[in-house]
């Protein structure tokens, strides 16, 4: 999954200033030459009562935590968290713009995730972290998403059965 720059590209004047009126203590980052912030430590942006994410992150090297908010999209997340990524307690409804690889849990209830119309079996027979580990990971690959947002039940229904031919996931 390519991230798109989807917001203005900050300075670093305008980052230590939203930060500042965010009260976000966020060190160890720097701008990478596409625009990304990167993090060499932890994000923790819960409870901020934010409707969107304040930067583009391309990295985060510890956990990035995002839950608690009103967040409707996950636009500007990072590429590669390090450790955990948090974005329950949300109003999110797809998965789309997740990290392409997370290092650590994964944990995105509650939120009203309604494109993913995933079947009750398949939730039934698979591990929770596992199994969302390999959706957050395939889905850019098979192209899960339509332009409207929506996803192609479809495409996911032959990724996982991709999946357990390849032994990436397992039934339990």
């Amino acid at each position: 999954m390519k991230h798109l720059k989807l917001f203005e590209q900050h300075t670093e004047y305008d980052i230590y200033k939203i930060c500042r009126d965010m009260r976000l203590s966020l060190r160890n980052w720097s701008i990478s030459s596409d625009g990304l912030v990167d993090v060499d430590g932890n994000v923790d942006l819960s409870y901020k009562n934010l409707t969107k994410l304040p930067f583009n992150f391309g990295y985060v090297l510890g956990y990035f935590h995002c839950y608690g908010n009103e967040l409707t999209s996950l636009e500007g997340a990072p590429r590669s968290v390090g450790r955990g990524f948090n974005c329950s307690h949300n109003k999110l409804t797809s998965l789309r713009f997740a990290p392409e690889e997370i290092g650590g849990s994964i944990i995105i209830l509650p939120n009203p995730i309604s494109d993913i119309r995933i079947p009750q079996e398949f939730i039934n027979n698979f591990l929770g972290q596992e199994f969302l580990r390999f959706i957050v990971k395939e889905q850019p690959e098979w192209r899960l998403y339509r332009k409207d947002g929506t996803i192609h039940p479809e495409r996911l229904e032959q990724m996982i059965e991709w999946g357990i031919e390849t032994n990436k996931i397992k039934p339990i």
